[in-house]
């Protein structure tokens, strides 16, 4: 009986090479709209926190939305919960 032994030698292609690099541009894209989210979610926070510091009669006359206008209502709810909770501790 002869032994047989596969030799079977991997070379790499330019087809291998272009799937890695299109598999490392889509996750590139991915991870840059993934932050790129969580960047414009931080500057809608900030401008609320910012919003929320002036009055309702004053952000209906400047044209604010109604979403606005409930999201600062929501964001001056939680400073005004948080504010309560640390006075009562």
């Amino acid at each position: 009986m002869h032994s047989h032994t596969l030799n079977y030698e991997y070379r790499s292609t330019w087809s291998d090479f272009a799937v890695v690099r299109n598999a490392a541009g889509f996750i590139g894209r991915a991870c840059a709209a993934w932050w790129q989210g969580i960047v414009a979610r931080r500057a809608y926070e900030h401008t609320l926190e910012q919003l929320s510091r002036y009055d309702d009669h004053l952000l209906r006359d400047i044209g604010a939305s109604p979403a606005i206008l409930r999201d600062v209502q929501v964001v001056r709810e939680i400073a005004h919960s948080r504010r309560a909770r640390w006075l009562s501790v």
